[in-house]
C-alpha cells in the first residue's frame, strides 16, 4: 500500500532479477527521481501514518463500533 509505482518507489515483479537490476540502475542514474520518490514517500507516510492521523482513525473506529 505504501509503495506506489513511480510516485513513492519503483515496483518490480517478484522473481525478476533483470527488472530489479533495471530499476536500481534507473535510480542510480537519476538522483532527481530518487529525491522525488523520497519526498513523496515521506509525505505519504506523514499523511497516513503519523501519530495524530492514526489516533483519529482509531478514535473514529471506536466511536463507530460503540
Amino acid at each position: 500500500d505504501i509503495v506506489k509505482d513511480g510516485y513513492t518507489g519503483l515496483l518490480v515483479k517478484p522473481g525478476n532479477p533483470e527488472e530489479l537490476a533495471n530499476a536500481i540502475i534507473k535510480l542510480l542514474n537519476n538522483p532527481k527521481l530518487c529525491k522525488k520518490l523520497g519526498e513523496n514517500g515521506r509525505k505519504f507516510v506523514k499523511e497516513n501514518y503519523e501519530e495524530k492521523v492514526l489516533t483519529k482513525r482509531f478514535y473514529d473506529l471506536t466511536r463507530s463500533v460503540l
